[in-house]
């Protein structure tokens, strides 16, 4: 089983804001006629190297975008009712201790 733990219902909205709040990275939005673009692309790119032979991903590119895309919810409830578990930290502290693990490791020793 899988279990979304942390303190309140969090939305990918509210995950990819606060993600780019700590991490520094604006989140600027792509018109809707450019990402139909680059989809056709990626479905192409996905579709020629299967034409070709060539190793590729069985979940393509664009198939992904379109995934991540989808608006969820993450719920902490079952992790809750299941097996009694308790946040210690909110979704904001949680992520903004990530995002800074990940920097300190990215720059290195």
């Amino acid at each position: 089983k899988a279990y979304f733990v942390s303190g309140a219902p969090a939305t990918t909205t509210t995950v990819n804001h606060t993600i780019a709040k700590y991490s520094g990275a604006g989140l600027q939005p792509v018109p809707a006629f450019v990402k139909s673009i680059l989809l056709v692309c990626f479905d192409a790119q996905h579709a020629l190297k299967g034409l070709l032979g060539l190793q590729r991903p069985a979940l393509s590119t664009s198939a992904f975008i379109r995934m991540a895309a989808v608006q969820k919810t993450f719920n902490n409830d079952k992790a809750h009712r299941e097996l009694g578990w308790k946040p210690l930290c909110s979704i904001e502290e949680a992520l903004r201790a990530c995002v800074l693990e990940y920097q300190a490791r990215a720059a290195g020793p």
